[in-house]
This record gives structure tokens, C-alpha cells and sequence, in this order.
């Protein structure tokens, strides 16, 4: 499907202008801020560029790409210009996702590395990259960039990054930072064939009491990410435990989840988080806001859906973010406006629908272009719980739906059981995102400008 570019530039003007500074970027200008102005322009001139780009338009993003992997560019002295390359080359994978923007993997790893260099800058509010390495780190979780990692094969980028947020994570950071950061942690474990001592390390170290004391943001961060992936983490906790010379008293109530223990002294929060059943599912439609102690603020959303299995309410935040919860955990109230509680429609979850799925054509949500893709689940793996999806496109993705806001669409003359409104477990996501082209549209979608600045 063809991409298109927004406001009132057209497309033509845009690959004219791609192609010219292109051609510009391969005489590298001697002075600093020309390149740097340089590079702000090309950067303007892709985020114009939407998904699934038409011919022309990949002809013309040639001469850039081509001049911003060259290493006077990925390696250049000046730390503000390798944020700029940096960004130039996220958006070029956004336009390109979800494939490669560059075949040769030895580059990619190279991209990869000098991301993670660029995401270091997050520490730093006054930078004045810091407006781009939040949007470089906005597109890494909103694109799946790090499914693109995982097919690299090169677990020590992962461990990077995962020691890199636990790092980098601020406590005067906004909530989305977070977010991302847990999305991307999450989707890496998830996406792993086998989780080693050297990756579980990091989140492990973040847990240690005197980490807690020393960064409690960041030690929340790893709390959040294993507790999200705690049955995918559970096989390898105790091995991990065991060669760190360790025992899960070390780490408290995350260590005795993962055990399937309690921890000594809170038999009566286990008895407080089975009183959760009294707010379970009949409060789906509510109307609440939950505190954030990053920011010492409530925010307003609605539950949309809440797991049996997990004891989590899904949280949709009137900035369109979302979130799962443990509610009996968290400092929450209910607000007054809850007439859309009555009307609230039952969730699906994944126990519910399997193999069952294949067949259907259902439509996916993707918050960063803020709209539904139509396809049909060509399969279900049992083992890891995910099907396949083949969208109108072309395109084909794997998806735990449980994680994911989708609907049943009404063309399903095998799916004639299921007339519901349904919606899976989206992830923060800032959770999660997509990418797919309208397939009710001769052009694709934009992402030139996320949903949030």
C-alpha cells in the first residue's frame, strides 16, 4: 500500500526535497551547526513520511539513507549530531517497519548500538537532544523496533538495554518514559527463546534493598517488567538466584511471587489481595483515577477489562495510555461519572479464545496511528499463546490478543457464536502499536506526529 505525507506539502515536494538533501548529506558540511541544521531539516522532511512508502518515494529516501550510515555520520565527534542521525534513522525504520530499513545485519547492530548511545541523553531533561531521544524511544515501543532486535540474535544489545533504562530512569520522568520502557523490557523478554543469568541480572540487581533505597524508580521499573512476565521468567528465577549466590528473601515480594511463596509478615496482604474478587469484573466501564507517585498526580481513565487469571484491571487514561493494574495494589479512586459502567461490554480473554480464533477476521488497534487494521487469524500457537494475524495488507504479525485491543468483525459466518464488542489486554504502550495500511484506503497510514509530543 502506498504512503502518503500530511498537511498541505505533497508528496512530490517532499521526495524533490528528500532527494536534494540527500545529495546535500553526502558532502559533509565542515561546521557543526550547518550539519546540525542540516540533519533538522531531514529529520522535519521523514516524519512527513508515512508507512509503506510507494516507489518513488523509496527512491528518494535513497541518498539519505545511504549518507547517515556512513561513519563520519553514525561516529561523529559531536554527541548532539549522533542524536540527530540517530533520530533521522528511527524515523526511516518507522517508515520502513516492520521490516529491516537496512539488509545488512552487521549495520543494523551498528544502528542498534549508537540508539542505545543516543537513549542515554533520557538522564538528561536540559539536553537539548532530549526532545529527540523521547521520541526515538516513543518509536523503539511503538513500533516493535525490538522485535527487529531479537532477529539479530545479539542478546548483549538486549542486556544494554536493559541496563541502560534501569539507569537512565528519573523519577521527575513523565509516566509515558516509563511506560515505554517497561513495554520494550517486556516485548524483549517475551520475544526470547531462552532468558539467560546475564539478562535476568540487571532487573535481579535493581530489586537488591540497597538499590531500592539507592534508585526506587528504577527498582519499580524491574519490579513491573518481572511481574508482567512472571510465568515466562518463573523457570529461570531460581537458577538465576542460585548463581548469584542469592535466595528470594533477598528481593522480597517479587522473589516469593516468582517462588510461589509468600513472604514472611504478609499473610495479611495475601488475604487483602483476595478480597480483589469484590472489584473484579463488574468493574469494567468504571470511571476512576489512579495516583502516580513519579509525578505525586491522579490521573483520570476508564477500565476496560480486567484478568481473572492475574488479578489485573486494564486502566485506559484519558491521554490514551494504558495500563494493568493490580487496583488492590495501587492508590485508585472511583469517580462520580459512571453511566458507561452499565453499558460496558464483556471482555474477551485469551483462555476463552484459542484455535477457536482461526478464521475469523477480526481488526486490530494500532494507538500510534489511532486507528483499527482488518485481517484474519490464520492460526494459533498454543505453546506461546499467540496467533497469527494476515492483515488486508499483506502483512502478517503474531500477537498474544490477550495483550491487544482488537474486535471481532461481523463478516464471520464461523464466529456466528460471538456478535460481542471484544477487547483484549493492550500493553502500556505504551504500551503496544501498529502498522498496518488501511485496507479501506488506496493509500497508508501517516505516523508523522505521534499522539503525544
Amino acid at each position: 500500500m502506498a504512503g502518503h505525507c500530511s498537511c498541505c506539502v505533497s508528496l512530490e515536494k517532499v521526495e524533490e526535497d528528500l532527494t536534494a538533501y540527500g545529495m546535500n548529506l553526502m558532502n559533509l558540511p565542515s561546521a557543526t551547526d550547518e550539519l546540525l541544521k542540516l540533519l533538522e531539516k531531514v529529520e522535519s522532511l521523514l516524519k512527513l513520511v508515512g508507512q509503506h512508502p510507494v516507489g518513488s518515494t523509496r527512491s528518494a529516501l535513497q541518498p539519505v539513507m545511504k549518507a547517515l550510515v556512513r561513519n563520519e555520520f553514525l561516529r561523529h565527534t559531536n554527541e548532539d549530531v549522533k542524536v540527530s542521525v540517530v533520530s533521522c534513522i528511527t524515523e526511516i525504520s518507522r517508515i520502513f517497519a516492520p521490516k529491516y530499513p537496512y539488509d545488512d545485519h552487521k549495520q543494523m547492530e551498528e544502528i542498534f548500538q549508537q540508539t542505545i548511545m543516543a537513549l542515554k541523553k533520557l538522564s538528561d531533561v536540559s539536553s537539548c537532544s532530549y526532545r529527540k531521544v523521547v521520541r526515538i524511544l516513543e518509536i523503539f515501543a511503538k513500533v516493535r523496533t525490538c522485535v527487529l532486535l531479537l532477529d539479530l540474535e545479539n542478546e548483549t544489545l538486549v542486556i544494554e538495554i536493559f541496563k541502560l533504562f534501569l539507569e537512565v530512569i528519573r523519577p521527575y520522568h513523565p509516566r509515558n518514559i516509563f511506560t515505554w520502557m517497561k513495554e520494550i523490557m517486556t516485548r524483549l523478554i517475551e520475544g526470547s527463546e531462552e532468558l539467560s543469568v546475564e539478562l535476568l541480572r540487571p532487573l535481579l540487581d535493581s530489586l537488591k534493598i540497597d538499590n531500592q533505597m539507592a534508585s526506587p524508580v528504577a527498582s519499580k521499573l524491574g519490579e513491573n517488567v518481572l511481574k508482567d512476565c512472571a510465568a515466562i521468567v518463573k523457570p529461570y528465577f531460581a537458577e538465576a538466584l542460585k548463581s548469584m549466590s542469592l535466595d528470594s528473601d533477598y528481593y522480597a515480594e517479587i522473589g516469593s511471587l516468582l517462588c510461589n511463596e509468600l513472604p514472611k509478615g504478609k499473610e495479611m496482604d495475601s488475604k487483602r489481595a483476595r478480597t480483589s474478587k469484590d472489584h473484579g469484573a463488574e468493574l469494567i466501564g468504571a470511571k476512576i483515577k489512579v495516583w502516580c507517585p513519579l509525578e505525586q498526580a491522579f490521573y483520570e481513565g476508564v477500565i476496560s477489562s480486567f484478568d481473572s487469571e492475574t488479578n489485573k484491571h486494564e486502566v485506559v487514561y484519558d491521554d490514551s495510555e494504558v495500563e494493568k493494574l493490580k487496583l488492590h495494589e495501587e492508590r485508585w479512586e472511583m469517580l462520580e461519572d459512571n453511566s458507561s459502567q452499565k453499558d460496558s461490554k464483556r471482555p474477551c480473554t485469551i483462555k476463552e479464545y484459542g484455535k477457536e480464533l482461526v478464521g475469523a477476521r477480526i481488526k486490530v488497534w494500532w494507538p500510534f496511528e489511532e486507528k483499527f487494521y482488518e485481517g484474519v487469524v490464520s492460526s494459533f500457537d498454543p505453546v506461546k499463546m499467540k496467533h497469527k494475524v494476515v492483515y488486508d495488507d499483506g502483512q502478517v504479525e503474531k500477537l498474544r490478543l490477550h495483550r491487544e485491543r482488537w474486535e471481532m468483525l461481523e463478516d464471520n459466518s464461523s464466529q456466528k457464536d460471538h456478535e460481542l464488542d471484544f477487547q483484549g489486554h493492550a500493553v502500556s504502550s505504551a504500551t503496544s502499536s501498529k502498522k498496518k495500511a488501511n485496507s479501506n484506503s488506496s493509500t497508508g497510514p501517516n505516523i508523522s506526529s505521534s499522539k503525544r509530543s
